[in-house]
């Protein structure tokens, strides 16, 4: 069934595809027997298909089956799950309105439903854990008996790197918090060297994720003028999560290229099985995480690469990750020097 005849002559369907691009929500529309007849670019950005495969097999979603047979959904917490066993699912919410003339209307926020206790879950659970070295520390440190300064040091750093991994989280959350009330990031540039800036944000994951090392290799010049608080940030989110996710072996890596003049490029690699296509273009967006494994408790807000994209994004720079049976690898690129508006 064609566009037309699903929604009538209300307006052109060139027009009305034109308008669905520039709304921020997903649409589709189905004719009466569940097959779609259209959808806009959101809408598949959120569901993770090729418009092709859209267009091919009709999308799983129990509130567009509902509706066909007589109703209305309104705000409904729902999974939309691609085509194929192994499609991929999102949660959103979807409403679903019947049409005039047979079929129906499905909308969906750009942003998928974030179960707000999940969240404050994992943070907790995040939070817990240095705070549990820094008391187990502090207890040491705090014992009458005699011990080498060289001891001392050492539990003094593991105060620090705990310290360090739990404001790491609050800066996080307040980043999205700030991104999400349209608050501009704010740089403070200076001349910095970024192979030492990544050589000591390298370091400190390494203390913080005990026995995981990553290979740190600086090509040509890394100097230029950027924000070192902001790419710190970059930079140890991008590790964390080689550390996290990447194979032992081999290790990771970090290279850091100013072989170019007006650019220094930070790229991580790590092995380990490959990013699906479909959910390396969530990554960026916050929240934007596969559904975990029955049973299993999500470990991440999914708020790291959001973050990393806006800091760069305020650099002037871009972010790009790519994923495959060999390796996966995220690269940051960096303008030496721009102006950041006031």
């Amino acid at each position: 069934m064609s566009l037309e005849q699903v929604l009538g002559p209300v307006v052109p369907s060139g027009l009305l595809s034109a308008f669905l691009e520039q709304i921020p929500f997903g649409v589709a529309v189905f004719d009466e027997q569940g097959a779609p007849v259209l959808h806009n670019t959101a809408f598949t950005q959120i569901v993770g298909v090729l418009p092709a495969r859209v267009q091919q097999v009709p999308l799983q979603c129990d509130p567009v089956t509902r509706a066909l047979a007589g109703g209305e959904v309104l705000g409904e917490e729902t999974d939309l799950r691609a085509p194929g066993p192994d499609g991929p699912s999102r949660r959103v919410r979807a409403s679903v309105l019947r049409l005039p003339r047979g079929g129906v209307l499905l909308l969906v926020p750009a942003e998928r439903t974030v179960d707000v206790r999940e969240i404050l879950g994992v943070v907790a659970h995040d939070l817990r854990n240095p705070l549990a070295a820094m008391r187990m520390t502090a207890q040491l440190l705090g014992k009458p008996d005699e011990m080498a300064d060289e001891r001392r040091v050492t539990l003094a750093k593991r105060l620090l790197t705990s310290s360090n991994r739990m404001e790491a989280i609050v800066r996080t959350l307040l980043e999205y918090v700030r991104s999400s009330a349209g608050a501009v990031v704010r740089l403070h540039r200076e001349p910095m060297d970024l192979g030492e800036l990544t050589r000591r944000v390298v370091e400190e994951q390494e203390i913080a994720y005990p026995g995981r090392r990553a290979e740190t290799r600086v090509i040509g010049d890394p100097v230029g003028s950027w924000d070192p608080g902001r790419l710190d940030q970059v930079i140890a989110h991008l590790v964390t999560n080689a550390f996290r996710h990447g194979a032992e072996s081999p290790r990771p890596t970090v290279t850091v290229d100013g072989s170019a003049a007006d650019r220094v490029t930070v790229a991580v690699t790590n092995g380990g099985p490959p990013i699906p296509p479909e959910v390396m273009g969530q990554l960026f967006r916050p929240f934007a995480l596969p559904a975990p494994a029955p049973g299993s408790p999500r470990r991440q807000i999914g708020l790291g690469l959001f973050v990393v994209h806006e800091l760069v994004t305020a650099h002037g720079g871009t972010v790009a990750g790519t994923s495959d049976q060999t390796a996966t690898r995220f690269e940051v690129s960096l303008p030496r020097d721009t102006v950041t508006p006031a």
